[in-house]
C-alpha cells in the first residue's frame, strides 16, 4: 500500500512531464515526415517486388529503436540527482525500504514508456492495411523492441546512482549494451576469421553453440523477423537471456540502495567536491596542479581527466578489432568509415579544448579575472593546449592506425587522412578565434579568409600526396600549417582579443 500512496503522490507531476508530450510529437511527425513521402513514391515495378508495408515496416523499427534508447535514458535518468539532493534519505527516514524504492521507479518508467509507445499504434494498423506484413510479425518485433526496452531501461537505472547528468546515463547505457551484443557475436566472427585465412574447421557441436549464441543477440533476432517469418516461441532464449541481465542490473541497482542507506558507499554530491577530493593525499612535486595551472583546467576541470582518456581508449580499442573482424565479411570499408567519423568528431572536439575554455571564461564573466595573471593571450592558448595534448594522444593513435589500413582501401585514401588528421592538429589557433571574432563585416571577412586559406593548403597537400606519395603529405603540410599557426598567434589572436578585452571592460 505505501508503493501506491507514493505513486498516487507523484502521478501528477508524471503526468504533466512536457519532455514524454514533446517526444510523442516528435516521433508522430517524423514518422509521417518518412512514411507520407514513402507511401506516395512508392508505385511501378518496386509496387510488385517490394511491398509498401514491408519498407514502412523498416522504417518503422529502425525509428522505433531510436525511440527506445532515448526514452530508456530519459526515464532512466530521472533518478540523477536521488541520493546528492537528500530525496532517498527522506524517504528511508518515513520507513521506505530500498526495494519498495525499486518497484517504484521501475512502475514510473514503464507507466512513462507506454504514455509514448501507444501513439504508435496508429502506424501499426497503418502497416498492417498496406500489406506486405503480417500481424505474427508485428508481435514479434514488438516484443523485442519491448526487451530492449527493458535492458536500457535498467542499464539507464542502475547507471543513474553515480551518474550526475543524464548525458552520462545515456552514455553509461549504450556501452553495456554493445558489449553485450558484441560478445554474443565475437565467436562467429573469430569463426569466420579461422575459416576464411586459415580453413580452419571446428566441430559440428561448437558450431552450433557458436551459432545458437550469435542468433540468440537481439540484433541477429530483428532482423530475422524482418527478413523472413520467425514465431515468437523461437524468441524465448533471447527473451530469457536479456530478462536475466535485467535482473541482474536491477539487483544490483538494489544493493547500491542498501549500501548507500547503510553509510558503506558515499555519493559524491557536487563537482567542487568531487576537485577538492581529488586534490588530496600525497602527490609529486611535478604533477601538482598549480605548477600548470591552464592545462590542469583544461584537462581536469573542463574535460575530467583520466576517465574521459580512459574510456577512448576502450572505445577505440573496439572499434580497430571490429575493422579487423570485419574484413573476412567484407565489411571493412562501412567500418573504416565509422571509425575514421568516430575519431575526426572526437579530435576536433580535442583540439578546440582551448577554444572552449575561453568560451566558458567570457560565458562566466571570470575573464577581467584571468586577465590579472602576467600572461598573454598566446600563453593562455599554450597553457590550455598542454592540456588537450594530455587528452588527445588516444586519438593521434587511432588516427594513425587509420592512416596505415587506408593503404589496403584506395590510392587517394592515404593523403586525404594524413592531411585531415595533421590540418585539425593545428587547427588549434584557428578554432581559438570563434569565440572572439564578432558578427560583424570585419569579422565576417576574417574568418572566412582565414578559412579559404586555410582550406587551399590543406587541398594542395591532398592532391600532392595522391599524385606522389602519402609520405610527402606530412613534409609538406606541417610547415606549411606550421607557418599558418604562427602568424594566428602573433598577430591575429592578440587583435581580436584587446578588442574581446574592450567590450568586455
Amino acid at each position: 500500500m505505501r508503493i501506491v500512496r507514493l505513486l498516487r503522490s507523484m502521478a501528477p507531476r508524471e503526468v504533466g512531464r512536457i519532455d514524454l508530450a514533446l517526444a510523442r510529437g516528435i516521433f508522430l511527425a517524423a514518422a509521417f515526415i518518412v512514411i507520407l513521402p514513402t507511401a506516395v513514391m512508392h508505385g511501378g515495378k518496386l509496387a510488385a517486388v517490394v511491398p509498401l508495408g514491408w519498407i514502412l515496416s523498416w522504417q518503422l523499427m529502425v525509428s522505433s529503436l531510436f525511440l527506445v534508447f532515448a526514452l530508456a535514458g530519459r526515464l532512466g535518468g530521472d533518478s540523477v540527482g536521488d541520493f546528492s539532493s537528500g530525496l532517498l534519505d527522506l524517504l528511508l527516514m518515513s520507513g521506505l525500504k530500498p526495494w519498495r524504492w525499486v518497484v517504484v521507479r521501475v512502475v514510473q518508467i514503464w507507466t512513462g514508456f507506454a504514455s509514448v509507445w501507444i501513439v504508435r499504434l496508429p502506424l501499426l494498423i497503418f502497416l498492417l492495411a498496406f500489406g506486405g506484413v503480417r500481424l505474427n510479425q508485428l508481435l514479434v518485433v514488438e516484443s523485442l523492441l519491448l526487451m530492449a526496452f527493458l535492458m536500457l531501461s535498467s542499464f539507464a537505472l542502475n547507471a543513474s546512482f553515480k551518474a550526475k547528468s543524464r548525458q552520462q546515463v545515456w552514455a553509461r547505457v549504450m556501452l553495456p549494451m554493445l558489449a553485450c551484443e558484441f560478445l554474443l557475436h565475437a565467436p562467429r566472427i573469430a569463426t569466420g576469421i579461422l575459416s576464411s585465412y586459415y580453413g580452419l574447421a571446428l566441430p559440428s557441436t561448437l558450431s552450433n553453440w557458436i551459432e545458437t549464441a550469435a542468433s540468440t543477440s537481439l540484433t541477429s533476432r530483428l532482423l530475422a523477423a524482418m527478413s523472413g517469418p520467425l514465431e515468437l516461441t523461437e524468441c524465448v532464449p533471447t527473451f530469457a537471456l536479456y530478462a536475466v541481465f535485467s535482473a541482474c542490473t536491477l539487483w544490483r541497482f538494489h544493493q547500491h540502495l542498501i549500501a548507500a542507506t547503510q553509510g558503506r558507499v558515499r555519493v559524491r554530491a557536487t563537482d567542487q567536491t568531487r576537485q577538492a577530493e581529488q586534490q588530496q593525499g600525497p602527490r609529486r612535486a611535478s604533477r601538482r596542479c598549480w605548477d600548470d595551472a591552464l592545462a590542469w583546467q583544461a584537462y581536469c576541470v573542463h574535460s575530467y581527466g583520466s576517465p574521459v582518456v580512459k574510456i577512448k581508449c576502450a572505445v577505440y580499442t573496439l572499434l580497430t578489432l571490429a575493422m579487423l573482424l570485419s574484413i573476412p565479411f567484407g565489411y571493412q570499408i562501412p567500418m573504416f568509415v565509422v571509425a575514421a567519423a568516430t575519431c575526426l568528431v572526437v579530435m576536433v572536439m580535442t583540439v578546440g579544448k582551448p577554444s572552449d575554455c575561453l568560451t566558458r571564461e567570457i560565458r562566466d564573466q571570470t575573464m577581467p579575472t584571468l586577465l590579472l595573471t602576467p600572461n598573454s593571450i598566446t600563453d593562455y592558448y599554450l597553457g590550455w593546449r598542454r592540456g588537450a595534448l594530455w587528452l588527445i594522444w588516444p586519438d593521434i593513435t587511432l588516427a594513425v592506425v587509420l592512416a596505415l589500413a587506408a593503404f589496403s582501401l584506395d590510392p587517394i585514401a592515404p593523403p586525404i587522412v594524413v592531411s585531415i588528421a595533421i590540418a585539425f592538429l593545428f587547427a588549434g589557433p584557428f578554432m581559438m578565434l570563434s569565440p572572439l571574432v564578432p558578427v560583424t563585416f570585419s569579422g565576417i571577412a576574417t574568418g572566412l579568409g582565414l578559412t579559404f586559406i586555410f582550406v587551399v593548403i590543406v587541398g594542395i597537400c591532398i592532391a600532392i600526396g595522391a599524385l606522389t606519395h602519402p609520405v610527402f603529405v606530412p613534409l609538406i603540410l606541417v610547415p606549411l600549417a606550421s607557418l599558418f599557426n604562427y602568424i594566428i598567434r602573433q598577430h591575429v589572436l592578440p587583435y581580436w582579443m584587446e578588442r574581446k578585452i574592450a567590450s568586455i571592460i
